[in-house]
């Protein structure tokens, strides 16, 4: 059975400090700014594609799941959001900066940032920008190869489909045995 399930950054909130290296690293990978090694060592605003988030059990990120019936691509009238692949991926040449992508996801994921000639600093109007799990990097993503406590993993949801199965029968036969 085939799904469209892509894969995601997740972080472990137990490993994630809140330290923002990740979206330093994400900032730097898309914007073709050399890495700096605080937000305070680049010039301009950071504007990076996923964002630390404080929550009740601790740090996380808000960063794009790749939906399978995405919610951002269905509403996005200049079809600016599409799929490639498994991933769900913004056009910023087709994009209108309308908005109607952040409300419909439900990761809050999407923001809409200016849109950037980054060699020459222009604003060229506004856009939305979300995770595209660094595709043009033969690396994987930045933030996962960034995180100095190794808090971030990218998330194969079929995988880990399968993982959690094999864990669900291993426990029941361990039970079944008492």
């Amino acid at each position: 059975m085939k799904t469209d399930f892509g894969f995601f950054i997740a972080a472990d909130p137990e490993l994630c400090t809140g330290c923002k290296a990740c979206e330093l690293a994400c900032f730097s990978a898309h914007s073709g700014s050399a890495p700096g090694k605080t937000v305070g060592s680049l010039s301009g605003f950071v504007t990076p594609n996923l964002h630390v988030v404080r929550t009740a059990g601790g740090w996380s990120l808000a960063t794009c799941r790749h939906c399978e019936d995405a919610p951002c691509l269905n509403v996005c009238q200049p079809k600016a959001i599409t799929r490639r692949g498994h991933e769900v991926v913004v056009d910023p040449a087709l994009c209108t900066g309308c908005s109607d992508c952040i409300p419909a996801c439900p990761f809050g994921a999407i923001s809409i940032v200016p849109r950037r000639d980054f060699a020459s600093q222009d604003s060229c109007g506004m856009a939305a920008r979300k995770c595209d799990l660094c595709q043009d990097s033969a690396d994987g993503p930045a933030c996962v190869r960034a995180c100095p406590n190794g808090a971030l993993r990218l998330v194969d949801p079929e995988c880990e489909r399968r993982q959690k199965g094999v864990q669900a029968v291993e426990t029941l036969i361990a039970l079944s045995k008492l």
